[in-house]
């Protein structure tokens, strides 16, 4: 029967369009983002949460990857401007009102409005962020500023947080591009021509037979692109750590490219698979035996032991090493395989009632938090800096420049955080999560999930050029907001004008002493040569 069933595999894909949904992945995403808003709170249990991000890049591998391999598997080709299109208005409503609500913010500490005033280099800062997060530019820019992510505490930004959101952008404006141009040069007979083998079960396009040798011949090639990228991103963070800074390779793409891209190989290594590449569909040949099973469930408890890991005491320069060395490229693909594994698992129904770790990722507030999981991220860190003020943290600096430890060391850094954060009471911090998570629930259902339904409805040509027509209306408010005043430079130049006065004057002052000191002490000389004089006349 598995024989068969192998071999069934082998010449006819699962049946279904529709991929499969698989609410463990989004209880992963809820825990990660739960760990990640409690790192930025200060909680000081909390000493590696910031790796969490790195959860995100994997998952959207995996999830990319899968997406653009079925839309190949059916029509033979990626469509760009419809990938695009649905990236779009998935992702940029949500982060639109997030900036235009930062953007008010600002302005209303301009006008007065606010008791929270702020000076002009604050308003350039701002403005550099602000546009920078719009263009999904903003890892780029925190770069080229010389600003050290790791003391982020220390000058917080409200949209310092946008720098995983552009690597992510970024990620989806090439992925596709690289994904069309491997599988429609390289192999430009995967559809039409003869002894094809057509598969209108999987909704292949009208008149398009896939070829199936050659779909996986491209996949395998795919494959060993994956391997390729992962390499020259490995060896690309490791030389920019060691070379320019810890933050230049935390926050560059080209470093970042290699976690989407254990992601997409981990799923790719099970999709080649005859037999696992039902499964994910969730369509095995056979039932699965107790044995794969239990196979399988290591994926959820791998996947959650690494979440929590960020609670154990680590030093922060061995989480640097850790971090840009080869084992980061090891623990991370063997997530990217527990991701799949748990996908499997989630998708081969029924789940057996002792898979603890897969239905405990299934709990429904955490699928619930991970569905809101993007709007809770955008949310988080402005609810954080408005409540808490501009200046959280101002005490925290981490000096990592060299990949060590600051003169505090690993441990009494966390504790310098918490000597600030202490203050913040636990009730302030349950009302922050609790409002980022009811504004987040509301920004979902109420704006994105029906901005998403209306464009599915539009031609791709059309969602792209609103969003960037609402791009750049975006950012020429921006500018109106953090132009400086004409006055402002008459102020400045009054301000220096008096700056100079003072200085003149208390140098006048200094000289004034200087020469009534050298009177006193030439006064005084001249009393001991009289007396000297006097001793040798007796």
């Amino acid at each position: 029967m598995g024989e068969s069933g192998v071999k069934g595999a082998k010449e006819k894909a699962p049946a279904g369009s529709s991929a499969v949904y698989v609410p463990a992945v989004d209880g992963m995403r809820g825990i990660g983002v739960l760990l990640v808003m409690g790192y930025h709170l200060g909680w000081t249990f909390l000493t590696a949460a910031w790796i969490n991000i790195s959860f995100f890049f994997i998952i959207s591998g995996v999830l990319v990857t899968r997406l653009t391999v079925r839309v190949l598997e059916r029509k033979g080709r990626v469509d760009v401007p419809t990938f695009w299109s649905r990236r779009a208005a998935r992702l940029l409503p949500a982060a639109f009102v997030c900036t235009t609500g930062i953007t008010v913010w600002l302005l209303l500490r301009r006008l007065g409005v606010l008791d929270d005033p702020f000076d002009e280099r604050e308003l350039g800062y701002a403005r550099g962020d602000l546009l920078c997060a719009v263009g999904y530019c903003e890892n780029f820019h925190l770069i080229s500023r010389g600003d050290d992510y790791f003391s982020q505490f220390q000058k917080p930004s409200p949209v310092r947080h946008f720098w995983s959101l552009a690597i992510e952008e970024q990620y989806y404006v090439v992925w596709p591009v690289l994904f069309f141009l491997w599988t429609s040069i390289l192999f430009p007979v995967m559809i039409s021509g003869d002894k094809q083998v057509e598969d209108p079960e999987r909704g292949a396009a009208p008149g398009a037979n896939v070829n199936q040798g050659r779909l996986r011949f491209a996949l395998s090639a795919l494959l060993f692109g994956e391997l390729l990228v992962i390499t020259a991103s490995y060896l690309s963070a490791r030389i920019t750590y060691e070379t320019v800074s810890p933050t230049a390779a935390y926050l560059s793409t080209w470093s970042r490219c290699q976690e989407f891209a254990l992601g997409g190989l981990a799923f790719l290594l099970f999709r080649l698979h005859p037999f696992w590449w039902p499964c994910l569909e969730g369509t095995p040949p056979r039932p699965l035996s107790t044995a794969e099973r239990c196979v399988l469930e290591f994926g959820p408890f791998f996947v959650l032991s690494c979440l929590f890991s960020s609670v154990l005491p680590f030093s922060f320069s061995g989480l640097m090493d850790y971090y840009f060395g080869w084992r980061k490229v090891v623990v991370f693909f063997t997530i990217g395989g527990s991701i799949v594994a748990t996908m499997v698992q989630s998708a081969c129904k029924p789940i057996p009632s002792w898979a603890v770790f897969t239905r405990f990722l299934s709990f429904s507030p955490l699928v619930t938090a991970g569905i809101i999981s993007y709007s809770a991220y955008l949310w988080h860190w402005p609810i954080i800096m408005w409540v808490k003020g501009v200046d959280t943290g101002n005490e925290f600096a981490v000096n990592v420049v060299d990949g060590a430890d600051n003169e505090l060391g690993g441990n009494n850094l966390q504790e310098e955080r918490h000597q600030f954060f202490q203050t913040t009471s636990v009730i302030q911090d349950a009302l922050i999560i609790t409002g980022t998570l009811s504004l987040s629930l509301a920004s979902t259902y109420l704006m994105e999930r029906p901005i998403q339904v209306y464009c599915s409805s539009q031609r791709p040509r059309n969602v792209i050029l609103a969003c960037a027509a609402a791009s750049v209306v975006l950012a020429v408010a921006i500018l109106l907001v953090t132009m400086p005043q004409a006055e402002d430079d008459t102020k400045g130049d009054h301000n220096e004008l008096a700056e100079l006065t003072g200085e003149v004057t208390g140098l006048k002052i200094a000289l004034d002493n200087m020469r009534e000191d050298f009177e006193g002490r030439m006064a005084l000389m001249r009393l001991r040569q009289d007396a000297l004089e006097q001793l040798i006349e007796h």
